[in-house]
């Protein structure tokens, strides 16, 4: 058994932008804006294209020559479906909370594809998103589908929430996306950023391999 530990982390929650420390994925990347009352955070999409998805509170989303004044409508991220904005690659933008409380807004950053184009900003208001359910028994839960099967000519991001019930399974059955197996397996690298429902709240998270090089749970 090793100790392996460096896929989970407890990422910054402080004023202004918290990133991952240690990412280990060639395509993705993750950050987490905490900002107070009419606080600002302005930043550049650089190589990546960035779907903002606002966890909870009320924001200005500013994407290029893009405007989205005021938009959220809750107040953390399990009162509701979220308000998001597509930024592209390549594009200065900037995040202004607009409500009286703070304001969460997750970064959900993939590497942008070298010669292809890119959607302009556009917005994904709550109407939009769809929700359902996964599995069955406790392993059942709701998701959100914040961007998954859009129109619109994203690279790769794929963007939802799910929300698991007390006591139930999360991404059952076991599985991964590590390689190419036509009709068993696609290569797809992930991020997951988990949340409790309550400050008490707690979770497990089994990681592992098959020949058992890797078996840890996590907390």
């Amino acid at each position: 058994m090793t100790s392996q530990t460096e896929y989970f982390e407890t990422i910054g929650q402080e004023s202004g932008l918290n990133g991952v420390k240690d990412n280990p994925c060639k395509l993705l990347d993750f950050g987490l804006l905490e900002l107070e009352a009419r606080q600002a955070y302005s930043g550049n999409s650089a190589e990546y294209e960035i779907v903002a998805v606002i966890l909870g509170g009320k924001c200005t989303i500013r994407a290029g020559v893009s405007n989205y004044e005021n938009i959220g409508q809750r107040p953390d991220v399990f009162s509701g479906k979220p308000y998001a904005v597509y930024i592209p690659p390549a594009t200065a933008f900037e995040v202004s909370a607009t409500g009286a409380g703070k304001t969460e807004v997750a970064l959900c950053k993939a590497r942008a594809k070298a010669g292809e184009a890119a959607p302009q900003p556009f917005l994904v208001k709550p109407e939009q998103v769809e929700s359902g359910t996964w599995g069955a028994a406790n392993f059942s839960r709701t998701f959100h589908s914040v961007l998954v099967e859009t129109d619109q000519p994203v690279h790769r991001l794929i963007v939802g929430e799910t929300f698991t019930p007390s006591g139930h399974w999360s991404t059952y059955p076991p599985h991964k996306h590590e390689q190419e197996v036509p009709g068993k397996e696609v290569f797809m690298e992930e991020f997951y950023f988990f949340k409790s429902s309550a400050p008490e709240g707690w979770g497990l998270l089994k990681h592992y391999t098959d020949d058992g090089s890797i078996n840890n749970v996590y907390t």
